[in-house]
């Protein structure tokens, strides 16, 4: 089995400015963070080319503001260091000129191949046939790529995404290519 990738479908993106080195807070007007539920997530600072990949859960509700208020349980190493970047550089700006933080919720890979994935853990529904974008991440790391995707077929019982690239970037193939000889080489 291949390594699990981090699947961003871009299909969410929540902006604060009120984040910490430990969390953040959300407006989720949809209610797409689930409470005490682990999940991921990777995040990125305006005017930063660096992410970090997070696990995080949402341990603070404001259902009149629509606020949630996520605690980050784990952060990949590049991520850390950026959040050290922009705690520094926080501390230097004026409090109503925080650093902006971009989130999305990112989904791991069951399998995958050259030729398609299957993406696990996806609380939203696809239409079969429907063309999707998105990125995929390494967790080890710091290599992304973009793609496009027909959907082939979503099982909403177990949550699992099944899709045929159509288009890869050049960065994610040869993110693929790298991971899958890596993997036979062991």
């Amino acid at each position: 089995m291949n390594p699990v990738l981090s699947v961003d479908l871009m299909d969410r993106i929540y902006q604060t400015s009120e984040w910490t080195d430990t969390g953040f807070l959300a407006h989720d007007v949809d209610k797409t963070l689930p409470l005490d539920i682990e999940f991921h997530g990777v995040f990125t600072f305006d005017g930063r080319t660096g992410f970090g990949m997070f696990k995080g859960k949402v341990t603070r509700v404001d259902e009149d503001s629509f606020f949630r208020g996520v605690t980050m349980t784990w952060v990949n190493e590049s991520g850390r260091k950026l959040l050290e970047t922009m705690v520094a550089v926080r501390t230097s700006l004026p409090p109503n000129q925080a650093p902006v933080m971009r989130v999305t919720l990112t989904y791991p890979t069951v399998n995958w191949s050259l030729s398609g994935m299957l993406v696990g853990e996806c609380p939203h529904v696809y239409e079969d046939g429907a063309l999707i974008r998105g990125m995929i991440r390494g967790e080890h790391s710091n290599s992304a790529g973009m793609f496009q995707a027909r959907v082939v077929k979503f099982n909403t019982d177990k949550q699992i995404l099944a899709l045929a690239f159509t288009q890869l970037s050049d960065q994610l193939f040869d993110m693929l290519e790298g991971a899958i000889k890596k993997f036979v080489q062991g």
